[in-house]
């Protein structure tokens, strides 16, 4: 018999999507493991393992687009919220909450949320020395 290991493009890590799998029915005997993309890149940015196509990320502030699910427990381990102009990089987690060194802002208008990460990201660009 194969094991079964589940692959999920989830910003989440697998404990949160372990449980969301069984509240949806599955049974924890149907598949071995499951492994998301929010795993491997909270892994690959903590700072004092970054190789592999994370070795060009320099720095722990960045500026956050998060889900709004678990995104302070998620960046504790990798680095802390920071304004656009302080930013080393961008984490973009999911388009529900912008976090920055001054503000934690959760989505109560989708357009208002789309029109905050455009300034933010003009922001981030100007500061990057980009047209």
């Amino acid at each position: 018999k194969k094991p079964v290991i589940l692959l999920s493009n989830s910003s989440k890590k697998k404990d949160g999507s372990v449980k969301r799998m069984l509240k949806m029915g599955f049974s924890k005997d149907t598949f071995a493991d499951l492994i998301t993309s929010g795993d491997l890149v909270s892994e690959g940015l903590k700072p004092q393992q970054r190789e592999g196509i994370f070795c060009d990320f320099q720095g722990r502030r960045m500026l956050v687009f998060g889900n709004g699910d678990e995104d302070d427990e998620y960046l504790s381990e990798i680095g802390t919220p920071s304004n656009s102009e302080d930013a080393d990089f961008i984490l973009a987690r999911g388009t529900f909450s912008l976090l920055t060194a001054s503000e934690q802002i959760s989505a109560q208008n989708s357009r208002d949320m789309l029109d905050r990460f455009r300034t933010v990201m003009c922001e981030a660009k100007k500061n990057a020395g980009l047209k």
